[in-house]
């Protein structure tokens, strides 16, 4: 599978901690692009905090998005490769997953936040928005879990990963990636 689109969502530990307006966000993801320490070319910063379960605040970037995403009411934080990357699948799933780490890591240390913001190590959300390439079926899942399995011990050293695939045939193929053995976010 030549996949590009692949996206990794790690989860807040406390969705009331999200209860903060969604433009506290805001300058703190332009305090991102302009330190220049973003991977990519990060371009612009836009609220949709106002959509329902959406995409909450976004950092809007040429090769990737990054968002503090409030969708099926489960908000964290999503890193989503929208270009071709170089590398094996096992290679593009680990930069994913591993920047994916590194934007949590980032808010959670975050003055502005004054540590009020923290995320799960138990589980994440692997989704490929390519449904040529990656429909959400049994044969996808069965091609890519061994990938998804290694990038995980790839990023995470140490870190045993259960697999389920989630969703049906009309929706993006989607895994929920349950997480042992890591205590804390390490920087990727």
């Amino acid at each position: 599978m030549d996949l590009h689109r692949i996206s990794a969502k790690l989860f807040i530990a406390d969705a009331s901690a999200i209860s903060r307006a969604a433009g506290e966000y805001i300058p703190i993801f332009h305090r991102w692009i302009q330190g220049g320490e973003l991977s990519g070319l990060p371009l612009d910063v836009a609220d949709y905090g106002h959509v329902i379960d959406g995409p909450g605040v976004m950092l809007i970037g040429h090769e990737a998005d990054r968002s503090l995403d409030l969708a099926d009411g489960r908000p964290g934080f999503v890193y989503a490769r929208k270009r071709e990357a170089a590398g094996s699948v096992r290679e593009r799933l680990a930069q994913v997953i591993g920047e994916a780490v590194e934007g949590a890591r980032r808010l959670e240390n975050e003055p502005a936040l004054e540590g009020a913001v923290s995320f799960r190590t138990d589980e994440l959300q692997i989704s490929v928005k390519d449904r040529l390439n990656a429909p959400n079926t049994q044969a996808t899942f069965d091609a890519l879990s061994q990938d998804i399995g290694a990038a995980i011990s790839d990023v995470l050293p140490g870190a045993a990963a259960t697999l389920a695939q989630l969703g049906d045939d009309r929706r993006p193929f989607t895994v929920q990636v349950t997480v042992s053995g890591v205590a804390q976010l390490a920087a990727a």
